[in-house]
């Protein structure tokens, strides 16, 4: 065979060897790049909730408390108390329960729970929710709960529109820990809100 002949043959060879090589190289995982990846970041601490639904947060005692939403009653209030402020009271009924300690909802200046919409925060103590006809006569989140004995409770606040939110705060640092966006128009019916429609009849 002609010298020129032998060497275009071996020049062939080695480059299709070398083009072979090349290529199985790339279906190798690149394991130096997806070692490199970064880990994901940490999910928001915030239940956002639908009403009616659970929230596991932090009650005034340190304990681990279960927060539930039951119904909802837009009132303006009895004729012969005080009439709300801002419009309209949100009565709220909640059930609560002490999940590994007895405990209760936190309030005041130490977090609990708030109502927020049309670009304001209210607080339960804000307005003039001591003065309705309800109050003191409706079951509180007043005293400690006792593990398996839920309870439930009323919570009012003097609102300027229906619907809105209802959050509750973290006592430790006054985070929001869950949020509940609330029905534009009365849900439910429980034994604490019959007792708030008795005493608004008593009251008109």
């Amino acid at each position: 065979m002609p010298k020129l002949a032998v060497l275009v043959a071996v020049t062939v060879t080695v480059t299709v060897a070398l083009t072979v090589t090349g290529c199985g190289g790339e279906d190798e995982p690149d394991t130096e790049k997806q070692s490199a990846a970064p880990a994901p970041s940490a999910m928001p601490t915030t239940q956002r909730l639908t009403w009616g639904e659970a929230a596991q947060v932090s009650g005034s005692k340190g304990g681990r408390i279960r927060v539930t939403p039951l119904a909802v009653l837009y009132t303006p209030g009895a004729k012969q108390s005080g009439k709300a402020e801002n419009g309209l009271y949100a009565v709220i009924s909640l059930k609560v329960e002490a999940v590994d300690k007895p405990d209760t909802t936190a309030g005041g200046a130490g977090g609990g729970l708030q109502w927020r919409g049309a670009g304001r925060t209210i607080a339960t103590g804000d307005g003039n929710t001591a003065t309705t006809a309800w109050t003191g006569a409706v079951p509180e989140f007043d005293s400690l709960i006792e593990p398996g004995h839920p309870r439930e409770g009323i919570e009012t606040f003097d609102v300027p529109s229906k619907g809105g939110r209802l959050v509750y705060l973290n006592p430790e640092d006054r985070t929001i820990a869950a949020s509940w966006d609330m029905p534009a128009t009365d849900q439910g019916s429980t034994l604490g809100l019959a007792k708030v429609h008795k005493r608004i009849r008593m009251f008109s």
